[in-house]
């Protein structure tokens, strides 16, 4: 009886909980993003785990806690595509209208997400999940901006950043109200 209170509190016994626990912690990244980009076939599985992943908190979060970090990267996002808008600004003079189109645009996407982070406080999943939609709706009227006016998007590969990293959200959030 007493060797097997010992491997209780042994080292070995220790370093097999936590690696369990660390095991079962990343399982929720990987089988949220495996179900996300199962149902939504423009999501891309390894992008999902590796943005998830960047944050250091989605190894203890629950779902709701991977929604909240997803609206956070997709603010980080615009917040960053904001800041290359105004170097544009600043270089480009012959897509100036398009540029601060996009501006406003993406500064309505920030307030999207705000309001969606706020839902989630609340627990009004609902609405959280149309303020992501919303946000992802803004940054594609900027890019059609750029195509009904003829020129060339300088901010596609953003965008496309922006759009899977909403995706995430868009999909994530959609897990905790059944949208699958």
């Amino acid at each position: 009886m007493r060797q097997s209170l010992s491997f209780f509190s042994s080292p070995v016994f220790f370093f097999l909980v936590i690696l369990f626990l660390a095991k079962v912690d990343a399982d929720i990244v990987n089988e949220t993003c495996q179900k996300v980009s199962q149902g939504d076939k423009e999501l891309q599985y390894d992008l999902c785990v590796a943005a998830l992943r960047q944050d250091p908190k989605s190894h203890s979060a629950d779902l709701l806690g991977l929604s909240i970090i997803s609206i956070n990267l997709i603010k980080q996002n615009a917040t960053k595509i904001g800041s290359r808008i105004e170097e544009l600004l600043k270089s480009d003079p012959d897509v100036k209208g398009c540029l601060k189109f996009c501006k406003n645009m993406y500064s309505m996407a920030e307030h999207d997400i705000n309001h969606a982070l706020e839902s989630f406080k609340s627990k009004d999943y609902e609405t959280a999940n149309r303020a992501v939609g919303a946000a992802l709706s803004d940054a594609t009227t900027c890019e059609e901006g750029f195509k009904e006016s003829g020129i060339k998007s300088l901010l596609l590969a953003e965008y496309n950043s922006y759009s899977q990293f909403g995706l995430i959200a868009l999909d994530i959030t959609c897990l905790l109200i059944v949208c699958y």
